[in-house]
Protein backbone atom coordinates (compact mmCIF):
# COMPACT_ATOMS: atom_id res chain seq x y z
CA UNK A 1 0.00 0.00 0.00
CA UNK A 2 2.84 2.42 0.89
CA UNK A 3 4.68 1.72 -2.40
CA UNK A 4 1.55 2.49 -4.36
CA UNK A 5 1.21 5.82 -2.59
CA UNK A 6 4.83 6.79 -3.28
CA UNK A 7 4.99 5.73 -6.93
CA UNK A 8 1.54 6.89 -7.99
CA UNK A 9 1.73 10.17 -9.93
CA UNK A 10 0.04 13.21 -8.33
CA UNK A 11 -2.97 14.22 -10.38
CA UNK A 12 -4.08 17.85 -10.13
CA UNK A 13 -7.13 19.36 -11.64
CA UNK A 14 -6.32 22.24 -14.06
CA UNK A 15 -8.24 24.59 -11.75
CA UNK A 16 -5.90 23.64 -8.88
CA UNK A 17 -2.84 24.16 -11.07
CA UNK A 18 -4.03 27.69 -11.93
CA UNK A 19 -4.44 28.55 -8.22
CA UNK A 20 -0.99 27.16 -7.46
CA UNK A 21 0.50 29.25 -10.24
CA UNK A 22 -1.07 32.44 -8.82
CA UNK A 23 0.19 31.57 -5.33
CA UNK A 24 3.76 31.10 -6.56
CA UNK A 25 3.70 34.42 -8.42
CA UNK A 26 2.39 36.23 -5.30
CA UNK A 27 5.04 34.57 -3.10
CA UNK A 28 7.86 35.56 -5.48
CA UNK A 29 6.60 39.17 -5.59
CA UNK A 30 6.52 39.29 -1.79
CA UNK A 31 10.13 38.07 -1.66
CA UNK A 32 11.19 40.82 -4.05
CA UNK A 33 9.50 43.44 -1.84
CA UNK A 34 11.22 42.16 1.28
CA UNK A 35 14.61 42.19 -0.42
CA UNK A 36 14.03 45.77 -1.55
CA UNK A 37 12.99 46.96 1.91
CA UNK A 38 15.96 45.26 3.51
CA UNK A 39 18.42 46.93 1.16
CA UNK A 40 16.91 50.46 1.13
CA UNK A 41 15.45 51.04 4.60
CA UNK A 42 17.72 51.92 7.62
CA UNK A 43 15.10 50.44 9.92
CA UNK A 44 15.04 47.00 8.26
CA UNK A 45 18.75 47.10 7.58
CA UNK A 46 19.80 47.66 11.23
CA UNK A 47 19.28 45.14 14.00
CA UNK A 48 19.57 47.90 16.60
CA UNK A 49 16.77 49.85 14.95
CA UNK A 50 14.50 46.81 14.98
CA UNK A 51 15.17 46.19 18.67
CA UNK A 52 14.55 49.84 19.60
CA UNK A 53 12.50 51.59 16.89
CA UNK A 54 11.84 54.64 19.11
CA UNK A 55 15.44 55.31 20.15
CA UNK A 56 16.99 58.69 19.32
CA UNK A 57 19.42 58.95 16.41
CA UNK A 58 23.06 58.51 17.47
CA UNK A 59 23.77 62.18 16.79
CA UNK A 60 21.10 63.34 19.25
CA UNK A 61 22.20 63.38 22.92
CA UNK A 62 19.98 61.93 25.64
CA UNK A 63 17.48 64.42 27.10
CA UNK A 64 18.88 66.43 30.01
CA UNK A 65 15.73 65.75 32.03
CA UNK A 66 16.76 62.08 32.32
CA UNK A 67 19.80 63.09 34.37
CA UNK A 68 19.51 63.91 38.09
CA UNK A 69 18.87 67.62 38.67
CA UNK A 70 21.34 69.11 41.15
CA UNK A 71 19.79 72.43 42.12
CA UNK A 72 22.76 73.49 44.25
CA UNK A 73 25.14 72.96 41.33
CA UNK A 74 22.83 74.82 38.94
CA UNK A 75 22.68 77.85 41.22
CA UNK A 76 26.37 77.77 42.08
CA UNK A 77 27.34 77.56 38.42
CA UNK A 78 25.56 80.86 37.76
CA UNK A 79 28.33 82.58 39.74
CA UNK A 80 26.56 85.21 41.87
CA UNK A 81 24.68 83.15 44.45
CA UNK A 82 27.38 82.02 46.86
CA UNK A 83 25.52 83.20 49.98
CA UNK A 84 22.35 81.36 49.02
CA UNK A 85 24.28 78.19 48.13
CA UNK A 86 26.24 78.31 51.41
CA UNK A 87 23.03 78.63 53.41
CA UNK A 88 21.41 75.74 51.52
CA UNK A 89 24.40 73.49 52.19
CA UNK A 90 24.89 74.49 55.84
CA UNK A 91 21.24 73.94 56.76
CA UNK A 92 20.70 70.79 54.69
CA UNK A 93 17.82 72.37 52.80
CA UNK A 94 19.68 71.56 49.59
CA UNK A 95 18.77 67.89 50.14
CA UNK A 96 15.07 68.77 50.31
CA UNK A 97 15.34 70.75 47.09
CA UNK A 98 17.25 67.92 45.42
CA UNK A 99 14.64 65.34 46.43
CA UNK A 100 11.71 67.35 45.08
CA UNK A 101 13.52 68.12 41.83
CA UNK A 102 14.06 64.42 41.13
CA UNK A 103 11.02 62.71 42.64
CA UNK A 104 8.23 62.11 40.14
CA UNK A 105 5.66 61.53 42.89
CA UNK A 106 5.67 65.21 43.90
CA UNK A 107 4.38 68.30 42.11
CA UNK A 108 7.93 69.48 41.58
CA UNK A 109 9.58 72.65 42.84
CA UNK A 110 10.15 76.29 41.87
CA UNK A 111 13.14 78.00 43.49
CA UNK A 112 13.75 81.73 43.77
CA UNK A 113 17.47 82.33 44.34
CA UNK A 114 18.48 85.78 45.67
CA UNK A 115 21.77 87.13 44.36
CA UNK A 116 24.75 87.86 46.61
CA UNK A 117 24.00 91.54 46.20
CA UNK A 118 20.47 90.95 47.49
CA UNK A 119 21.83 89.31 50.65
CA UNK A 120 24.34 92.13 51.11
CA UNK A 121 21.49 94.64 51.08
CA UNK A 122 19.63 92.73 53.81
CA UNK A 123 21.23 92.39 57.25
CA UNK A 124 18.24 90.63 58.83
CA UNK A 125 19.24 87.13 57.69
CA UNK A 126 22.35 86.93 59.90
CA UNK A 127 20.20 87.47 63.01
CA UNK A 128 18.04 84.41 62.42
CA UNK A 129 18.36 81.20 64.43
CA UNK A 130 19.32 77.96 62.71
CA UNK A 131 15.67 76.85 62.63
CA UNK A 132 14.50 80.16 61.19
CA UNK A 133 17.17 80.06 58.49
CA UNK A 134 15.65 76.78 57.34
CA UNK A 135 12.22 78.43 57.27
CA UNK A 136 13.62 81.33 55.25
CA UNK A 137 15.24 79.06 52.66
CA UNK A 138 12.13 76.91 52.30
CA UNK A 139 10.21 80.16 51.89
CA UNK A 140 12.21 80.73 48.69
CA UNK A 141 10.73 77.63 47.04
CA UNK A 142 7.21 76.97 45.84
CA UNK A 143 5.75 73.53 46.46
CA UNK A 144 4.98 73.04 42.76
CA UNK A 145 6.67 73.45 39.39
CA UNK A 146 5.90 76.77 37.67
CA UNK A 147 7.53 77.27 34.27
CA UNK A 148 8.55 80.74 33.23
CA UNK A 149 5.60 80.97 30.84
CA UNK A 150 3.17 80.41 33.72
CA UNK A 151 4.83 83.01 35.94
CA UNK A 152 4.72 85.57 33.16
CA UNK A 153 0.92 85.33 33.11
CA UNK A 154 0.34 84.88 36.84
CA UNK A 155 -1.47 87.13 39.25
CA UNK A 156 -1.87 84.80 42.20
CA UNK A 157 -1.99 85.81 45.87
CA UNK A 158 -0.98 83.61 48.80
CA UNK A 159 0.93 80.93 46.89
CA UNK A 160 2.17 78.19 49.28
CA UNK A 161 5.92 77.67 49.71
CA UNK A 162 7.77 74.68 51.12
CA UNK A 163 7.73 76.44 54.50
CA UNK A 164 3.93 76.36 54.44
CA UNK A 165 3.88 72.58 54.96
CA UNK A 166 5.32 72.82 58.48
CA UNK A 167 3.68 76.11 59.49
CA UNK A 168 0.17 75.39 58.25
CA UNK A 169 -2.13 76.65 55.53
CA UNK A 170 -2.00 80.38 54.94
CA UNK A 171 1.46 80.73 56.49
CA UNK A 172 4.70 81.54 54.64
CA UNK A 173 2.96 82.39 51.36
CA UNK A 174 4.07 84.73 48.57
CA UNK A 175 2.22 86.78 45.99
CA UNK A 176 2.95 86.33 42.29
CA UNK A 177 2.16 89.23 39.97
CA UNK A 178 3.12 90.44 36.53
CA UNK A 179 3.74 94.14 35.96
CA UNK A 180 4.60 95.34 32.46
CA UNK A 181 6.12 91.96 31.60
CA UNK A 182 8.16 91.70 34.79
CA UNK A 183 7.46 88.83 37.20
CA UNK A 184 7.24 90.01 40.82
CA UNK A 185 7.40 87.85 43.94
CA UNK A 186 6.27 89.80 46.99
CA UNK A 187 5.41 89.70 50.67
CA UNK A 188 4.23 92.52 52.96
CA UNK A 189 7.92 93.14 53.72
CA UNK A 190 9.68 92.60 50.39
CA UNK A 191 9.20 92.81 46.66
CA UNK A 192 11.59 90.89 44.41
CA UNK A 193 11.81 90.94 40.64
CA UNK A 194 12.65 87.84 38.64
CA UNK A 195 15.80 88.84 36.76
CA UNK A 196 16.89 85.62 35.00
CA UNK A 197 16.13 81.96 34.47
CA UNK A 198 18.72 79.45 35.73
CA UNK A 199 16.76 76.27 34.99
CA UNK A 200 13.30 75.66 33.55
CA UNK A 201 12.53 71.98 32.86
CA UNK A 202 9.80 69.78 34.36
CA UNK A 203 9.60 69.21 37.29
CA UNK A 204 12.04 71.90 38.44
CA UNK A 205 12.54 75.59 37.73
CA UNK A 206 15.11 77.96 39.26
CA UNK A 207 14.94 81.74 38.90
CA UNK A 208 17.22 84.52 40.09
CA UNK A 209 15.64 87.37 42.07
CA UNK A 210 17.05 90.74 43.10
CA UNK A 211 15.85 90.75 46.73
CA UNK A 212 15.68 88.36 49.66
CA UNK A 213 12.07 87.39 50.35
CA UNK A 214 11.18 88.31 53.93
CA UNK A 215 8.22 86.45 55.46
CA UNK A 216 6.17 88.30 58.03
CA UNK A 217 6.15 85.13 60.16
CA UNK A 218 9.88 85.70 60.82
CA UNK A 219 10.28 89.45 60.61
CA UNK A 220 6.87 90.75 61.72
CA UNK A 221 4.43 93.01 59.94
CA UNK A 222 5.64 96.42 58.80
CA UNK A 223 4.99 99.13 61.33
CA UNK A 224 2.08 101.40 60.57
CA UNK A 225 2.95 105.06 60.07
CA UNK A 226 0.80 107.49 62.02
Amino acid sequence: MEAAIITSPLKLHPHHILHLHHFLLTFISLLHCLVYLHSSSPVFGSAAAVDSPLSSPPSVPAPAASDPVNITHIIESAGEFQTFVSLLTATGVNRLFLARANRTTTSGITVFAPTDQAFSASNAVSKLSARHKIDLLEFHALSAFYPLSALQQATVPAVPTLATAAAGAGKFTVNLTNVDGAVLVSTPLSRATLISTLYNTVPCSVFAIDQVLLPEELFGLPKAHG
